[in-house]
């Protein structure tokens, strides 16, 4: 948005952010897996996998590696989503937040906004952040995600 503000042309906007890609980091996680099956992006086996992980209090937490949607962390004993996305970001952005740095953070659910309230508190807490917005996903993504779902990424 900044970008937009400065009045840079579209070429040099793309340019700056396709430098900056590397920098941006997501955590994700669903609260329901049916979600997952019923768009087709995983298959019946997958999850039966993860409705037994889920029973056993354990969840996939998705980021990018390689530029390419994978599992990043595995949590157990999640209390909520917000606690699970949290404990990721804070893991991942201590150094950089010690060092002094300046971290940016977006928010986005699906449809849980008082979840979305609450990370954000959370993430606020910590020195060296600032929420640049929360909104809801979009509904590609969304729909794949299924209600109360949340991501959360940062720039550092």
């Amino acid at each position: 948005m900044s970008l937009i503000k400065e009045k840079i042309n579209i070429s040099d906007i793309i340019s700056r952010l396709t430098k900056e890609l590397p920098n941006i980091k997501m955590a994700a996680t669903y609260k329901n897996s049916k979600w997952l099956e019923a768009s087709g992006r995983l298959p019946s086996i997958g999850n039966a996998i993860i409705k037994q992980a889920e029973r056993m209090d354990i969840k996939p937490i998705f980021g990018f590696k390689n530029g390419k949607l994978s599992i990043v962390a595995i949590k157990k004993n999640i209390k909520d989503i917000p606690t699970a996305l949290f404990e990721e970001f804070e893991k991942a952005t201590r150094s950089a937040r010690e060092a002094g740095k300046k971290v940016k953070v977006a928010i986005a659910h699906a449809d849980n906004t008082e979840q979305a309230e609450k990370l954000k508190k959370m993430i606020l807490d910590l020195k060296n952040t600032e929420i640049a917005f929360i909104n809801l996903v979009c509904f590609p993504v969304g729909g794949h995600i299924g209600p109360d779902s949340m991501t959360l990424s940062w720039h550092q």
